[in-house]
């Protein structure tokens, strides 16, 4: 018999996830999968390299974004360090960007009325994540946040708004409310073309609930009220600028797991392409150590802009319902 065309979509979407879910029983089992072929059933993308003269024109707009001085590499160290929060005020800051993006996702995103979220401070040096969103029983979930890990301002949007409002906390209490016997919504996959499309929605969604402008005004109050000084407005013109430089990342990534090229040398390129630290490279490398997760480089650098030109095209609010509700 003819699908429908929702049927069409169902069907694609399930193909999807199944090969995803082939492609990581292969990894776990051993098998040999060449990298780009391994982005591709991961992620839904090509593994395309980005082409150098791109990499050196969002250097060019972080040269201007920061104030006039040294190498840019320097400058860009020295803004990390500026914007750096302390470890004692960490916990707070967290849960008073969460309670402001709550808010806006409760009035523009239609979230279940019992969904919370709970901020739950660790510390593990071992580890390389910032934070992890652990969902729990009736729309509950636990924002495990790292105190080990460096948090910049950078890092503080990124994390209440990408695992809180209106990222996977947000997304998974929707589609379990959503669910209505597609019991394929319930499957939380870490890999597979539609984690692409969720970490898309991690990255962007938060300018959908909250514009760079009010954003602004929130982080001086949180600022304030914790006794930190941010210069928030060059923040989030270095944020916007330095979100292209994934694809620096993930041609790294290709250089050393596909071309095999030299650890040092990929480090090299890191440090002047991506313009990343040796603590964060230190991080990266650990995590891209593991065969799955080496994959999800590609979907941080690509589904930003995916998601953002998609909702471009349908409307804003309408389509972050839409993402958030649906395969």
């Amino acid at each position: 018999p003819s699908l429908t065309l929702a049927g069409e979509r169902r069907a694609a979407w399930l193909i999807g996830q199944a090969m995803a879910l082939a492609t990581i029983a292969r990894v776990l089992r051993g098998d040999d999968i060449a990298l780009p072929d391994r982005i591709e059933t991961l992620t839904g993308l090509d593994a395309a390299r980005v082409p150098e003269p791109e990499i050196a024109a969002v250097h060019r707009q972080l040269d201007a974004a920061l104030p006039p001085g040294s190498a840019l590499r320097a400058r860009m160290a020295h803004h990390r360090a500026a914007t750096t929060i302390p470890a004692d005020v960490l916990p707070a800051a967290v849960e008073r960007l969460v309670a402001v993006l709550r808010d806006r996702a409760r009035a523009d995103l239609d979230l279940p009325s019992a969904e919370t979220v709970t901020v739950d401070p660790v510390a593990d040096a071992a580890e390389t994540w910032h934070a992890r969103a652990v969902f729990e029983p009736s729309s509950r979930t636990r924002l495990a946040i790292n105190l080990s890990a460096t948090w910049t301002l950078d890092e503080l949007v990124r994390v209440s708004a990408g695992e809180g409002y209106p990222g996977h906390h947000a997304a998974h209490v929707t589609r379990t409310a959503a669910a209505n016997g597609d019991i394929e919504l319930l499957a939380w996959l870490g890999y597979g073309p539609e984690s692409t499309v969720l970490s898309g929605v991690a990255a962007i969604g938060r300018e959908v609930l909250l514009g760079d402008f009010e954003l602004a005004g929130e982080l001086r109050r949180i600022g304030r009220d914790l006794g930190l000084h941010w210069d928030v407005e060059q923040e989030l013109e270095v944020a916007r600028a330095r979100e292209k430089l994934g694809g620096a990342v993930a041609n790294a990534v290709l250089q050393l797991h596909h071309d095999g090229l030299p650890e040092a040398e990929v480090r090299g390129y890191l440090a002047e392409a991506a313009l990343l630290e040796a603590d964060v490279v230190e991080r990266l490398f650990r995590r891209i150590a593991d065969p799955l997760d080496r994959v999800q480089p590609f979907a941080r650098a690509a589904a930003p802009g995916l998601v953002r030109d998609w909702l471009a095209r349908v409307g804003q609010t309408d389509g972050l319902r839409r993402l958030l509700r649906e395969p």
